[in-house]
């Protein structure tokens, strides 16, 4: 039975090949020898390489200005064979295709995928079989695709939506027909309306990603009967509610991204807890879960201490909600953890000890909150690679830890607007990859000039309304910063920002 697929926009895992070079010759030789596989048909009589200059006024071709091939145009031409053999790398700058209604068969030969500047193309009615070649997720450029009216076959792993315009609700057809799919990506469209519970159809689903779009209502609870999930993404659309607590049953989940909703409610405790039964008797505790976004949304109550049982967390950002009550101390049980992100709640009480013992951590950010009290004294002593640090806007004090910048590693360090008293740890004046430094509306005190060394590539310093001894001069940053630019707002020491070059 032949399908209908008449516009599909078939998009998956994209590759990019090497584009190919064309001249006239070469396309001359490659229509040539693609018609000498076909059977006898008058409509390429004029093909021939004894006119080879006449390219372009040949049956069915159009060129561009520069000569090459833009245009093949043979429906309706009574042709009969396979496109297997026509050298679609000759074609670089064909962008109109159209060999409909005619008698082709055998396969569609992925080398198609090398069109890469194709903005047309009708295979619609012959008799082509097979499975359509992922290698058409190059279509970049495409506007018109029309496979319809032939015996070709959607492969079942993989379909790949995303960045189009697609409209609307989802269909039903996507849930009865592909039942088989292991990955499913329609981010970046303009799809709406609530999930349909069909969705659990896709039952072998392992990859599932729906962000970017315009879906509401609620997350699915069945989501959950979807067990071999490794990627969820839900993010930047209009889901609102809770998290359903089923999501403690994806066992293989790896990747948790619902950010940028309006998800409210509480963080459930489900997620991470040890020994969750479901309803089905199968254990739920999310144990492969790398990375775990709840951030931008309307989240209020605790952070659950079950998120400690994410043994193989890496990145856990719960970023601008309206979380309350303290950080709790079982996150220091996360050695895997890289990327902590707490900032724009309302989380109050102190930084834990446990934080540091956070050895993979890169970047810890609990800006604007309402913590308080001084530092663990340990902080970055076991975390080398920790790059960004930002305790902005709390109410933080007494002196930073020592080994907060033992590693060296410092690109991004925000403190401003605290309590912090005392000198700068001696480490600073090592990160060499200072970026970004804002110390200003704090009580850091001693002689300036002994807590920068050299940093060649910061671009912005701001210090003031602190009580810093010593005169930071045009000449002393001459001798420390790569590329220099003589730009003071203010010269008291206590009342610089000063911008760097770049800034």
């Amino acid at each position: 039975m032949k399908t209908s697929l008449s516009f599909l926009h078939f998009l998956v895992l994209t590759l990019f090949p090497l584009k190919s070079s064309s001249s006239a010759t070469t396309e001359a030789e490659a229509l040539v020898q693609w018609k000498n596989t076909l059977s006898p048909s008058s409509s390429l009589n004029s093909w021939s390489l004894s006119s080879p200059r006449n390219l372009c006024r040949w049956t069915g071709i159009r060129g561009n200005t520069s000569g090459s091939v833009s245009q093949i145009d043979l429906s309706d031409a009574s042709l009969s064979g396979t496109i297997e053999n026509l050298d679609f790398n000759s074609f670089s700058r064909l962008v109109f295709l159209d060999l409909s209604n005619n008698l082709l068969e055998g396969s569609i030969p992925p080398e198609i995928g090398n069109l890469m500047e194709i903005q047309y193309i009708s295979l619609y009615n012959n008799n082509l079989a097979g499975e359509i070649p992922y290698q058409i997720g190059n279509f970049r450029k495409v506007e018109h695709l029309d496979f319809g009216s032939n015996y070709l076959e959607i492969p079942d792993c993989f379909l790949d939506l995303s960045l189009n315009h697609l409209t609307g609700t989802l269909p039903q057809s996507l849930f009865d027909n592909l039942v088989k799919l292991e990955h499913l990506n329609l981010t970046a469209n303009s799809f709406e309306g609530p999930l349909s519970a069909n969705l659990t159809k896709l039952s072998k689903l392992k990859d599932l990603r729906l962000a970017d779009n315009f879906f509401t209502s609620y997350i699915l609870d069945s989501i959950s009967l979807i067990s071999d999930l490794r990627i969820l993404e839900l993010f930047n659309n209009s889901f609102q509610g809770d998290i359903p607590a089923s999501l403690g049953q994806l066992n293989s989940l790896e990747n948790l991204d619902l950010r940028m909703n309006s998800l409210n409610l509480t963080i459930p405790p489900e997620i991470g807890q040890m020994h969750f039964q479901a309803p089905s008797h199968r254990r739920g505790n999310l144990q492969n879960l790398q990375a775990l976004d709840l951030s931008t949304n309307h989240f209020s109550g605790e952070i659950p201490p079950t998120v400690g049982n994410l043994t193989n967390l890496s990145i856990l950002q719960l970023y601008s909600n309206n979380l309350t009550g303290t950080i709790p101390p079982v996150i220091g049980d996360l050695r895997s953890l890289e990327v902590l992100d707490l900032n724009t709640n309302q989380l109050s009480g102190q930084l834990p000890e446990s934080v540091s013992n956070l050895v993979s951590l890169k970047s810890l950010s609990v800006f604007t909150n309402n913590l308080s009290g001084i530092l663990p004294r340990q902080l970055g002593r076991n975390s080398p690679s920790l790059a960004n640090v930002s305790f902005s806007n709390n109410r933080f004090s007494g002196e930073l830890p020592p080994g907060l910048c033992s590693g060296f590693a410092l690109n991004q360090f925000t403190v401003n607007n605290n309590s912090f008293s005392g000198p700068l740890p001696d480490c600073f004046k090592d990160c060499k990859n200072l970026n970004r430094v804002r110390l200003e509306g704090n009580r850091f005190s001693r002689n300036i000039l002994d807590a920068f060394g050299v940093h060649p590539n910061l671009e912005f310093l701001s210090v003031g309304r602190n009580q810093f001894t010593g005169q930071l001069t045009p000449k002393y940053w001459e001798r420390r910063i790569r590329g220099y630019q003589n730009k003071w707002y203010r010269r008291s020491v206590n009342d610089i920002l000063f911008p760097c070059a770049g800034i």
